[in-house]
């Protein structure tokens, strides 16, 4: 029981958000660009997690869901990267439909 749905959350305005928002370079922030994108969009993010790995759970709580497979990612698919040494937040990016995009393109 997230607050994901349909009519409230614009796939199109999250993207748009992201994409013109985006750096050339790394800020280090993008668990905040991609929560920003998803507010635009009309997601409430209250209660997000402050680390990208974390969001996968998170993610989840929200009516999204874990696609599995040799997929094509489709505008507004989410990824994230577990923690690893060196990345203790992980990472986490959002398909624009021609690119993944968090922080930076």
């Amino acid at each position: 029981s997230g607050s994901y749905t349909e009519d409230a959350y614009k796939v199109s305005e999250a993207v748009s958000y992201l994409s013109a928002n985006a750096n050339n370079f790394s800020t280090g922030y993008c668990a905040r660009y991609v929560r920003m994108a998803l507010e635009a969009g009309g997601l409430s993010t209250e209660g997000h997690p402050s680390s990208a790995c974390d969001y996968d759970t998170w993610l989840l709580n929200n009516g999204f869901e874990i696609i599995t497979g040799n997929i094509t990612p489709q505008a507004g698919d989410i990824v994230v990267f577990e923690a690893i040494e060196g990345h203790k937040h992980g990472h986490i990016a959002m398909y624009n439909g021609q690119q993944w995009i968090s922080d930076f393109v």
